[in-house]
């Protein structure tokens, strides 16, 4: 105790922000849940809230969605969860961090044999691009949310793509075999690239 009364006291870095993640229960639980955790966050003094937006939660359809970069294109029930987070965090003071992320649906990879990596397989980039251009429509600070009485959805400025790359569950192959090379050769770094 006398060691700890002695000792400087720190101060906080006022370049630094504290980030919560928890997508199980900010965007996939309840709405009970994400207000709790909501509430919580910014009672202990977070800064910010990150959480991930999954391309083929939002783009859940077996076809090929036409103007893809369009919020509106997509199943508008799809947005709900994310509007519906974006609106409570702002309000509650908090920064909110979107990490646009593949996998994304099965039209937007190229096939491969391996049941295993079809979801993750080499995601198309055109297609990828649009979908995130459409996120960020829609969190744009002028886009009128569909479901809630035309009101403006609060603008997100803080954003990042695709969630770990070096991971297959996000993006494969991580890495194949060429002749006369002795050891595999990553290669999610070029599709993450593109």
């Amino acid at each position: 105790l006398a060691a700890l009364a002695l000792a400087p006291s720190a101060s906080a870095s006022q370049s630094m922000l504290s980030v919560i993640q928890d997508d199980n229960q900010l965007i996939y639980g309840s709405g009970q849940q994400r207000e709790r955790v909501l509430a919580s966050a910014a009672g202990v003094g977070a800064d910010s809230v990150r959480v991930t937006v999954l391309w083929k939660a939002v783009a859940h359809t077996r076809r090929r969605i036409r103007r893809a970069n369009d919020p509106a294109a997509y199943p508008s029930g799809q947005w709900d969860r994310y509007d519906d987070l974006v609106r409570s965090a702002t309000s509650r003071g908090l920064r909110v961090y979107l990490n646009v992320t593949a996998p994304g649906p099965s039209w937007a990879h190229a096939r491969t044999r391996s049941r295993k990596n079809r979801g993750t397989w080499k995601p198309n980039a055109s297609e990828y691009g649009r979908f995130f251009t459409a996120v960020a429509r829609r969190y744009s600070g002028i886009y009128k949310d569909e479901n809630q009485g035309n009101g403006l959805l609060p603008r997100v400025s803080w954003w990042s793509f695709q969630n770990e790359p070096n991971q297959g569950s996000w993006i494969t192959p991580q890495s194949a075999r060429y002749r006369g090379v002795r050891r595999p050769v990553p290669t999610s770094p070029h599709i993450f690239r593109r």
